[in-house]
C-alpha cells in the first residue's frame, strides 16, 4: 500500500524583528489564529494585490518605499 503525501507549505520565510515588535505581533495575531496564519494571509493578500503598503512619513531613503 503506497501513501501519497500532498506537497503543501514546503517553504519557510523568516524575518528578524526587535523582541518588542515580535511580542506585540504574536499578541495581536492570536485573535486571528496566530502569527503563522496572519503572515500567510498577508503574503497571499500582497501577491493577490489585496494588501497595499503605505510609505511611512517621512519616507526613508534607500528603503522599500524609495522606488523610482
Amino acid at each position: 500500500m503506497s501513501t501519497t503525501r500532498k506537497a503543501t507549505k514546503t517553504m519557510t520565510i523568516a524575518v528578524r524583528v526587535a523582541p518588542t515588535v515580535g511580542k506585540k505581533f504574536h499578541k495581536a495575531s492570536a485573535a486571528y489564529g496566530g502569527a503563522s496564519d496572519v503572515l500567510r494571509e498577508l503574503i497571499a493578500g500582497f501577491i493577490e494585490d489585496r494588501v497595499k503598503i503605505a510609505p511611512p512619513t517621512p519616507k526613508r531613503e534607500g528603503s522599500l518605499y524609495h522606488v523610482d
